[in-house]
């Protein structure tokens, strides 16, 4: 999913991925719902993107299954513009099925 941004060079890819490690390992990122969140610190990314996977069937998260996972990479210039974002993914959380159709018309 982190290989979707469009990266300035392997160290800052690398920098992102483990700050994303860092962060799951510290608290999970997962909402509820069979929804994952990982995201990492937003001072080592220059562009902006949000990558969604669906799989085929449920995955593990942590301790949780899940269906869904939202990875965001918001640089820090980026971060008051991701409210709405946000606000989508937590209707998805109320309402999976709903959010599953909605991402996979996009496709």
């Amino acid at each position: 999913m982190l290989s979707k941004n469009l990266w300035r060079s392997s160290a800052e890819l690398a920098n992102y991925r483990e700050s994303v490690i860092r962060r799951e390992k510290l608290q999970s990122t997962y909402l509820g719902n069979g929804f994952a969140l990982p995201h990492g610190n937003p001072q080592l990314i220059q562009s902006s993107h949000i990558s969604i996977l669906i799989p085929g069937k449920q995955i593990y998260w942590g301790n949780n299954k899940v269906d869904v996972v939202v990875m965001l990479m918001v640089a820090e210039k980026d971060k008051k513009t991701i409210e709405p974002i946000m606000e989508l993914i937590m209707q998805g959380v109320n309402n999976k099925d709903w959010f599953i159709d909605k991402m996979t018309e996009v496709r």
